[in-house]
């Protein structure tokens, strides 16, 4: 067809997903031609100018607008020339325009305009242009535009009560497709939206036919980009990233992808934070390349659909076609109608008509929708009877394709027939075949998954940390559910966690000399959206904060060690029997320490929102380890040679409202409720460089000697004490390792002295339908007796 447009030499504009079509068309021609293809958004990047990175950075920073609002400020200066129009932000776009072009921050290309006098311009695969294009057509006569010619064609449409019957239906008829020897590359599946996603790929499975389904994945999603913006956040350079990506042995096209991305902004001379909002962009618009499933099922659009393909369109519900557009975009209706853009109204016109022309095509087309879901109902397609095609209600499905679809079919009749006693002909044909159907019988243990497709299955580097091993040690099922099948809640406030990394970043910075606690947390509380009626309690814990900060400054005052690392992130490689790469990582919040001539005497600190915990006597069945497994980071770090702990706590940075007790005033009670929560070393001399108040301390809780000896209530550890913790640490990590890579997750929820422990703060209780013998029992222990107790008990 396009053939009999083409010259000597030529430009084709066509749609990205057209192009390839095109090129393999071109190249099978038996004339031998030049041409060049692009899309319209390419045409206009040519026509009028294209930016990058420093033109969209010198927005967000001038306009302290997001990098997705910088875009469409950038994409909206294509249609709008140099000229007075009614709309004030048509003439801020304008004015700003002008700006770019002056900074030369906008690129041109004035060779464009001479090279279209040159070539043979062809407008493919575009039903309809705005009037704006039609205007910029109107400047080269000779542009072709090529329309497609189309005759009325007659559809069936198949109604469905909902999406599981409809998908089933057409299992059954590719099936018949598959057994008449039409090759499976010819059958392709035409989806409106993600409600079919799941019930595709399920339903697909139980019938056996292969599915390659679009579920794109970019960098953002994946481990190590979630890696890589923590690490941004610690301000490291890209250089420094790189060499730690290439250390974690990742997939070749992911490193090199990553690589592409910094050297955008190699240029820059700004700190890779400062750029955290482009890179953040770059990662959730950059996809991984997935490897395509061979005689598969597609799913496709419009343009990728040919002549000799068989295509079922699902869902042709009235909410998915024609599409329906809605004056909410960044250019209004208005703005549109003066710089001769489609209005809304304008779209939705010829959104239809460009689907009629579609369904118009001699294609096979099998067109079905359902009346609802497990969530909505739905509505059959106003083009239906505006072009009327007959409906078929409810065509028979076959159970002559899968067992398992057929058993599934089976025990949602009989819940049918239990709760509302229907019973129907499908149920009385099913029963008799699968008369011993397992219906209303359950165990909720386990199935232990295959090792090797486990470990498979795996991202490499596998992640460890505090909170998972900690969930895995309370309940190993728990722990498969959060971490493996990572089934999140939804609708959870995460106000509390936002305040958290708001107080942490700002807390990481206050010992900074330039340090401005207004301008930090202006910064920091922009990236988040607060409701109206959370901003009167952000201002309290504001400053509370800043009162927080003051008290830190004081305990400075009290001690001998004179430096700091604050967010310090550790990585730890655990060997295992599997050899697969595993890091335990963290980060600690604060890490004071004194350098002497033959050690380091460090003390750890980590800041918390929350709930204060320092119960260590659980860490024997891997539970509460969290403040020995900073012990356990600092004492394999090559930052700290010969490195003795002071100390490990905890520091409380949110309190309650306090009420004025009997000999304190409330600033007092304050600072008391600031002192630090832990355990400290029995070295004497050491701890007094720490805290040269230890005797009576006035910042660690509890912290009190007499002439004997520390009181009873005093935290104190001795070195072969915390030598013995480290080692149980670690034991209790490589332990978890070896176990979660052989794929243990059974539900086995502990209980330590009636309290189970396996189950606070779980989320995923209503999964695993516990019962009592699924209970762990563990002996309490008291006084830290496995360490051999208390040094001050």
């Amino acid at each position: 067809m396009l053939e009999s447009y083409l010259k000597e030499n030529n430009l084709i504009i066509c749609p990205n997903d057209l192009a390839k079509s095109l090129v393999n068309e071109i190249n099978n021609m038996s004339n031998l031609t030049s041409y060049k293809i692009m899309d319209l958004h390419q045409f206009l990047e040519n026509y009028y100018f294209s930016y990058n990175g420093k033109t969209i950075y010198y927005l967000i920073k001038k306009l302290d607008i997001p990098y997705e609002v910088a875009l469409e400020y950038l994409e909206s200066m294509f249609f709008i020339e140099d000229t007075e129009y009614h709309s004030k932000r048509l003439n801020e776009l304008v004015n700003l325009k002008k700006e770019l072009l002056q900074k030369k921050l906008l690129i041109l290309h004035p060779g464009f305009k001479e090279f279209l006098k040159q070539v043979n311009i062809i407008i493919y695969g575009y039903s309809f242009l705005d009037p704006f294009y039609q205007k910029i057509i109107s400047d080269f006569p000779d542009c072709i535009q090529v329309e497609v010619s189309t005759n009325d064609q007659q559809h069936s449409i198949y109604e469905f009560k909902d999406i599981e019957d409809e998908i089933a239906y057409i299992c059954h008829d590719i099936k018949k497709k598959l057994d008449k020897g039409i090759p499976i590359e010819n059958i392709k599946l035409l989806t409106p939206g993600s409600e079919y996603t799941i019930p595709l790929k399920r339903i697909f499975a139980w019938c056996h036919i292969p599915i390659e389904m679009n579920n794109k994945i970019s960098l953002y999603d994946i481990k190590i980009g979630k890696n890589v913006i923590d690490m941004i956040n610690d301000n490291l350079s890209f250089s420094d990233i790189i060499a730690s990506l290439q250390q974690q042995e990742i997939e070749l096209d992911i490193l090199k992808s990553f690589i592409t991305i910094f050297n955008q902004y190699v240029e820059f001379k700004e700190e890779s934070k400062a750029l955290l909002c482009m890179i953040e962009y770059d990662l959730k618009h950059t996809y991984i390349t997935k490897k395509t499933i061979k005689n598969s099922i597609k799913i496709c659009n419009w343009n990728q659909i040919t002549e000799k393909d068989y295509v079922y369109i699902l869902g042709f519900n009235k909410e998915n076609y024609p599409v329906i557009y809605k004056d909410i975009e960044f250019l209004s209706d208005s703005m549109k109608q003066e710089i001769g853009l489609w209005d809304s109204n304008s779209k939705n016109i010829y959104s239809m008509e460009d689907l009629k022309n579609h369904l118009n095509q001699p294609y096979h087309l099998m067109i079905t929708y359902k009346k609802r879901t497990a969530f909505n109902s739905y509505n059959p397609s106003i083009l239906i009877q505006e072009m009327g095609y007959t409906t078929i209600l409810n065509p028979p499905i076959s159970y002559q394709i899968s067992h398992f679809y057929n058993q599934i079919t089976l025990a949602k009749k009989y819940d049918q027939f239990y709760k509302y006693g229907i019973f129907d002909e499908v149920m009385k044909t099913l029963k008799y075949h699968y008369a011993n159907l397992d219906y209303r019988t359950y165990q909720n243990q386990f199935t232990k998954i295959e090792a090797k497709e486990f470990l498979e299955s795996l991202k490499k580097p596998f992640t460890l940390s505090y909170s998972t091993i900690d969930e895995y040690y309370r309940c190993s099922f728990r722990y498969y559910i959060s971490n493996i099948l990572k089934i999140k809640e939804e609708g959870k406030d995460d106000f509390y966690i936002n305040i958290g990394n708001i107080f942490h970043a700002i807390l990481a910075k206050c010992f900074n000399r330039d340090f401005d606690f207004n301008e930090e947390w202006n910064f920091e509380v922009k990236k988040y959206s607060f409701p109206f009626n959370k901003l009167i309690f952000l201002e309290r814990l504001k400053q509370e904060l800043e009162y927080d900060i003051q008290i830190l400054y004081k305990h400075l005052n009290y001690s001998y060690f004179n430096e700091f690392l604050y967010e310090k992130r550790f990585m730890v490689s655990v060997f295992n029997s599997k050899n697969i790469p595993v890091h335990f990582i963290g980060i600690v919040d604060k890490i004071s320490y004194l350098r002497e001539q033959n050690k380091t005497l460090v003390s750890i600190i980590d800041y918390k929102t929350g709930h204060l915990s320092t119960e260590l006597n659980n860490v024997i069945y891997g539970i509460g380890m969290q403040l020995p497994i900073y012990l356990y980071f600092v004492k394999r770090s090559e930052m700290f040679p010969n490195a003795e702990i002071v100390g490990f706590y905890l520091q409380k940075i949110i309190n309650k409202d306090i009420k004025k007790t009997t000999g304190k005033n409330i600033e007092e009670e304050k600072e008391n409720m600031l002192k630090l929560v832990g355990y400290s070393t029995d070295q004497e001399e050491e701890l007094g460089k720490f805290d040269m108040t230890y005797q009576d301390s006035n910042f660690i809780n509890g912290l009190k000697r007499k002439k004997e000896g520390f009181y009873a209530y005093s935290k104190i550890l001795n070195r072969k004490q915390m030598k013995k913790l480290d080692n149980l640490v670690s034991q209790k990590i490589e332990n978890a390792v070896e176990q979660i890579l052989e794929g243990e997750f059974s539900i086995n929820p502990k209980r330590i002295d009636k309290n189970i422990v396996g189950c606070e703060y779980c989320n995923y209780r209503d999964l695993c339908y516990r019962t009592e013998k699924d209970y762990i029992d563990l002996e309490k222990h008291r006084n830290l007796d496995f360490l051999g107790g208390d040094s001050n008990a």
